[in-house]
């Protein structure tokens, strides 16, 4: 959650609020059958160390990039290893593997999206051969006037064969744009849209483990008068989402500044747990935690008042 200074009453609309927590890819497992993180030694204990616990467990890997180059901390803590080299690299996302990792690569680091891209891992997370570019945005015919389409936010499927992503048309100077879903293993191709909308923003994309694509929608224009977005679900085999959660929240609170105007508190966006369960905070003026399934069937109100919240991880 964030604050965000604004000079009059009206509340100005984070930019990329749709992009928030997916420009960071943090992989915390690998799967058996491709690599063991294995325990770590456990060392004798010493007086000084009396009142720490040991690690029982080695931390899986984090990808992150800097300086516009790509990067691998393995286990997650040791010094990073460069990959490959930029030019701008951004957005890495870990395939379930751990055999790919997908990134946008741009022209410059000040570019808002740019091109699919993946590189091939061997199982010690080493580059397999140059990375290669997955899907194209000159080849997407959504651009407007001379501004070209621009790839953002990556994210995989469950079974690791595909990749979801963003194509903005407008360079970024309008949040949203089309949900794509592209295969993995063909090369560069140019991927249909699975439906459009024109005036919605759309972001909190999450693969759940159904093979459905969820999301969260709000029409463009909306404000303090209709603090709201929806929470939609793309079923597997199916060309148009439906809506499952139409009271999720997009600001929680603003406050009068002691230096003039406001500062308004953004909400935290849905959370998708195991089992295809997800926790969001509602509109009502207590700032409600809900958890529900994926066909809002039973929703069930946590507590009020919430501010941040985090699933557990699954059991191992």
């Amino acid at each position: 959650m964030g604050a965000h200074r604004r000079a009059t009453p009206t509340i100005r609309r984070r930019r990329s609020w749709w992009a928030a927590l997916l420009a960071v890819s943090a992989l915390v497992a690998c799967t058996p059958g491709t690599r063991t993180n294995a325990p770590a030694t456990q060392p004798a204990p010493t007086a000084t160390s009396g009142t720490t616990a040991p690690m029982t467990m080695r931390p899986g890997a984090l990808f992150y990039t800097k300086a516009g180059s790509l990067y691998v901390s393995e286990p997650a803590g040791t010094p990073g290893r460069k990959l490959p080299d930029g030019p701008a690299d951004a957005q890495p996302a870990p395939s379930p593997d751990l055999s790919h990792v997908a990134f946008v690569r741009k022209a410059t680091a000040a570019d808002y999206g740019g091109e699919l891209w993946i590189l091939d891992l061997s199982p010690q997370l080493a580059p397999v051969g140059p990375p290669r570019r997955l899907v194209d945005p000159a080849a997407l015919t959504h651009g407007t006037g001379d501004v070209p389409a621009m790839v953002a936010s990556p994210r995989w499927s469950p079974t690791g064969k595909q990749v979801a992503l963003v194509d903005n048309p407008t360079g970024g100077a309008v949040d949203g744009g089309y949900l794509l879903v592209a295969a993995a293993d063909t090369g560069a191709l140019a991927p249909t849209p699975l439906f459009t909308r024109p005036g919605s923003y759309y972001g909190d994309i999450t693969v759940l483990g159904s093979g459905a694509v969820a999301f969260t929608a709000q029409p463009a224009g909306r404000g303090a008068a209709d603090p709201s977005k929806t929470i939609q679900v793309l079923d597997a085999g199916s060309s148009m989402p439906r809506t499952t959660v139409t009271d999720v929240a997009v600001m929680l609170s603003c406050q009068d500044s002691t230096r003039g105007g406001s500062v308004c508190n953004a909400a935290q966006e849905p959370v998708w747990g195991a089992g295809d369960f997800v926790a969001y905070l509602d509109t009502s003026a207590g700032n409600g935690l809900v958890v529900t399934d994926l066909d809002n069937r039973s929703p069930a109100r946590v507590d009020t008042g919430v501010d941040t919240f985090a699933w557990a991880p699954a059991a191992r």
